[in-house]
């Protein structure tokens, strides 16, 4: 897997592609899910790459038959962007739980890269009616009645929180 993911890399396309998680559309939830038992009982076999058109894998998986399965995932490149074409020994045949588990085990060679710690991010600098402003808002809680409501009639400031989702987010989850 780490010799497809090192081929995978050489197509930065195909990355952001599969960064973005399309690729899961061909398979259904269930083998999605079920893919993750199979992650330790991958054998590649064979890797191509054909440089900006495609990128295949030919490997062996250990199933529930006594032969391991044959499955090939390959990544191809069209007009429209990138295509996961996937095809097995199995029962299933196509876009089973043994192709996604290939997948699944090469991002997983392909993001989990070893990082160094991130640089520490200073403290933005804030304008002085801000500070002003939360000082106000820190000495109203802490008053004796708590809370103070604003006076509608000269509040012109208000508190937001802008939610974005993460640009490569496999999950798709937000953050503040």
């Amino acid at each position: 897997m780490k010799r497809l993911a090192a081929i995978v890399r050489k197509e930065p396309t195909l990355v952001e592609w599969l960064r973005s998680g399309l690729w899961r559309a061909g398979f259904d939830r269930g083998s999605l899910a079920r893919a993750d038992g199979y992650l330790n009982l991958i054998s590649v076999v064979e890797t191509d790459h054909v440089p900006g058109e495609s990128v295949a894998c030919y490997a062996r998986l250990d199933g529930s038959r006594a032969s391991p399965y044959r499955t090939n995932i390959r990544f191809i490149r069209t007009a429209r962007g990138w295509f996961l074409d996937a095809l097995c020994s199995c029962p299933v045949g196509l876009y089973c739980k043994h192709d996604a588990a290939m997948v699944l085990a090469m991002l997983g060679h392909l993001f989990s890269a070893p990082r160094s710690a991130p640089e520490p991010v200073k403290a933005p600098v804030l304008d002085a009616g801000v500070l002003d402003w939360l000082d106000e808002v820190g000495s109203s809680l802490s008053s004796a009645g708590g809370a103070k409501k604003p006076s509608k009639a000269n509040e012109t400031r208000f508190l937001a929180f802008c939610l974005r989702e993460e640009q490569y987010s496999l999950a798709g989850r937000r953050t503040l």
